[in-house]
């Protein structure tokens, strides 16, 4: 699994030899006091330091009958032994041998016993909380904060602030506001998806940061409610498709906002158009978080192909950034401009910084350099070394060189409503100060972030395969299976050869032949159709578990279109799949 957060660059040794705190690892673990179903009967550090999966595996199932509840116990021993990251590893095994130990999930739930453990192990505390990766859409964060309200021995902000106000992760005051973001959360699982009883747990946190964070993470669960069809009846109402956004205090409406385009794409079928439209019955003050949420689906690989299959008029463009820059410009005039500024913030979270100076090379005057204006903002935020913001911005000349390397004001970006009664925080003087709108859109838009859904039998023309080793490296096999049309693997072949690459990122075929995805890296993999992490666009086209090293899926296109993919684990490498009429 991909730990690409700095949060979680631990010191590894071997294949799961994660190294924890010293006075951690000194720590005799009573694994006896865990409430379990199995009981693991002997010694699991062996199998977390052997590096053949095989041998892992046979190892794991020498220490319980390959089961639900056996992996369950496999999840409490590592975690506890070993920490989060070593635990989610060993989750990665046993899903990639999901038959063999009779899974029939996504590896959220099982997550949830990853972050429970860590609480119970490594304590209620901040720096704790920030073991947790983030796989298996943010299962470990959810129920590491799950186990926090059990023990909760005092008011939802007393165990908030035990939480959060002891991080000491660097930048400081950005991590603490995520980790309120997770309270926001924990608190909706705790009170069953009602989300106004949510935001009053919300409004006892310690500054208006904190409190933001919570209505953030609480209205962004409230859209998961809605997607999974679980949100309390009357949140969500047909005669008003911004609810409960516009139903709710002004103060709550910009966070609220943030994640709604989610809901807004269902109601009208995913037509942007109309949704945009929506956003300009928001109010005034909020109405640029609506569409900045909105407008995020511009450039994202994903979301475009749904766009332009609901709006076939926005397309027609030979480049992404075209299109995407076209539908900005179909959105009604007064809210264009942010939504060309949401568009290029959406590019530079996934780290295409060249889509992202592309994008701004498309529009004039004023405009064109508030764009780049936007670019060296963020750049700069991401805390990127100023000698790598000038060798990006390298190309641009005069005040556009300028703003890209520079951080500055950008009008009309828009900003939560200022309220409360809050104190705000002290400390972190040398840190710039965060825009919360900007922190939210450094989020990855991966909208609904955490839908889960119930494992699904692989379809008929996907098939997933352990390679042989002289496959996995032999260029003239490599090109054997490329030529020849209708290989022994696939018709064509796509290898991920880093966390980020692929190669070829882009192939065209014909309707009903086989692309196979060969993983050639030493972690695990993930293939799936876009949209992250629904997988919506071609529904049937996900390996629904993770690949370990070598291993291959293979997937029969027989609808032409073109089809884009992602790496579900990380969903920054992505490629497309032409499919043309045989």
């Amino acid at each position: 699994m991909k730990i690409s957060q700095a949060l979680f660059g631990l010191l590894c040794v071997g294949v799961f030899g994660l190294l924890i705190p010293t006075s951690t690892a000194a720590m005799q673990v009573d694994i006896a006091k865990f409430t379990q179903k199995v009981q693991v009967e002997g010694d699991i550090l062996p199998c977390l330091d052997t590096e053949d999966y095989d041998e892992r595996i046979a190892c794991f199932s020498t220490l319980c009958d390959p089961s639900y509840a056996c992996t369950e116990a496999l999840l409490i021993e590592s975690t506890a032994l070993r920490g989060p990251v070593v635990g989610t590893k060993v989750l990665d095994d046993l899903m990639t041998s999901s038959a063999h130990f009779g899974l029939n999930t996504d590896g959220h739930e099982l997550g949830h016993i990853i972050g429970r453990t860590t609480a119970k192990v490594y304590g209620i505390t901040g720096d704790a909380f920030l073991q947790c990766p983030n796989d298996y859409l943010y299962a470990c964060p959810h129920g590491f904060f799950e186990q926090a309200m059990i023990e909760a021995d005092g008011p939802t902000a007393e165990v908030a602030e035990r939480i959060c106000e002891t991080i000491t992760e660097e930048p400081v005051s950005r991590n603490r506001f995520y980790c309120y973001h997770g309270v926001g959360h924990g608190i909706m699982m705790a009170k069953g998806n009602d989300i106004y009883e949510s935001i009053r747990n919300c409004n006892t946190m310690p500054y208006l940061d904190a409190a933001r964070g919570c209505w953030q993470g609480a209205f962004m669960e409230n859209i998961n409610a809605d997607i999974t069809e679980t949100a309390r009846e009357g949140v969500f109402r047909k005669d008003d498709p911004l609810a409960p956004c516009s139903r709710v205090p002004l103060k709550y409406q910009w966070n609220c906002y943030e994640n709604h385009s989610a809901h807004l794409m269902k109601v009208f079928g995913n037509d942007i158009l109309l949704s945009a439209d929506a956003c300009l019955e928001a109010h005034q003050e909020t109405r640029p978080s609506c569409v900045l949420s909105l407008a995020q689906l511009a450039t994202n690989p994903g979301w475009q192909t749904l766009v332009l299959a609901a709006r076939p008029e926005l397309g027609g463009e030979q480049r992404f950034i075209r299109n995407s820059v076209k539908i900005c410009m179909a959105f009604p005039e007064e809210i264009q401009t942010q939504c060309h500024y949401s568009a290029v913030v959406n590019a530079l979270n996934y780290h295409e910084i060249e889509q992202a100076l592309e994008y701004c090379s498309y529009l004039n005057g004023e405009l064109q350099s508030h764009c780049y204006q936007v670019v060296g903002n963020e750049l700069y935020y991401h805390a990127r070394p100023q000698e790598e913001r000038n060798e990006w911005c390298s190309g641009l000349t005069g005040d556009h060189y300028t703003a890209c390397t520079t951080p500055g004001s950008v009008p009309d970006m828009g900003l939560p409503p200022t309220t409360g009664d809050w104190q705000e925080p002290e400390g972190d003087a040398e840190e710039p100060v965060i825009n919360i709108m900007e922190v939210s859109l450094r989020q990855k838009f991966v909208m609904p972030l955490y839908f889960f859904r119930e494992m699904e039998t692989v379809e008929e023309n996907s098939t997933v395969d352990r390679l042989p080793a002289s496959l996995v490296t032999t260029e003239s096999i490599q090109s054997q299976v490329l030529e020849g049309g209708s290989g022994k693997i696939g018709d064509r072949v796509i290898r991920l050869v880093s966390s980020t690459t692929f190669e070829p990122s882009e192939v065209t075929i014909s309707a009903g032949e086989t692309v196979t995805w060969i993983n050639e890296t030493s972690d695990h993999f993930w293939p799936a159709s876009d949209v992250h992490p629904t997988h919506e666009l071609l529904s049937s086209f996900d390996a629904r578990k993770p690949l370990s090293p070598e291993q291959s899926y293979s997937y029969t296109f027989t609808e032409v279109g073109e089809w884009s993919f992602h790496d579900h684990l990380n969903p920054q490498a992505i490629g497309v799949v032409h499919v043309l009429k045989r």
